[in-house]
């Protein structure tokens, strides 16, 4: 009994897609790449919200840290942009499975039009068994069906209508305990 296709949304974060490092780690984003490919094989439909774009450009320009200014971050995100998707494109391929880049920033999605296109455009990919994978633009989480993001928090706002689950992928960067209240 074949059960009823979900439409699923997975928000990977630059952490998980680093292992912690200071570098995209492609055992961690085949991982993701294997989960996604088996959801879409058995009959889900899935977006990806990918982070990852400002570490592919500091790894592609050969820079060790990240200035503070917006504009040194969007050089960063607009040369590892092509290389974030680059990488997820041969992630993809190696599991039959075709992907589409979809940017979109709030001012895509304010007008009534533009999300309406949006809209339009994930869904169409998504009845092709095509796996949008939606980047975030600056400080906008990326939307899928009105997901909104505080810029200091957490998704706040999903409209369920048409969205059957939606997975956080990231991790909290911790400061270590103790020495003396570390378990061991």
């Amino acid at each position: 009994m074949k059960h009823r296709a979900k439409r699923l949304v997975v928000k990977v974060g630059t952490n998980t897609l680093t292992g912690g490092e200071e570098r995209l780690s492609r055992p961690q984003m085949m991982g993701v790449a294997r989960q996604v490919a088996k959801l879409v094989r058995e009959g889900h439909q899935v977006a990806l919200v990918s982070s990852g774009a400002i570490v592919a450009g500091r790894e592609a320009l050969q820079i060790a840290r990240n200035g503070k200014d917006i504009p040194f971050k969007q050089v960063l995100a607009a040369v590892g942009q092509a290389k974030l998707m680059q990488k997820w494109d041969a992630l993809f391929t190696s599991e039959d499975i075709i992907i589409a880049q979809t940017l979109l920033t709030r001012g895509d999605l304010a007008e009534r039009q533009g999300y309406l296109n949006a809209r339009n455009t994930l869904l169409a990919l998504l009845e092709r068994d095509v796996v949008p994978i939606i980047n975030e633009g600056g400080r906008v989480f990326a939307t899928f069906d009105s997901i909104a993001r505080r810029p200091q928090g957490p998704p706040v706002r999903i409209q369920r209508r048409r969205l059957s689950f939606l997975f956080l992928l990231w991790e909290l960067r911790r400061r270590p305990s103790p020495p003396e209240t570390r378990v061991r």
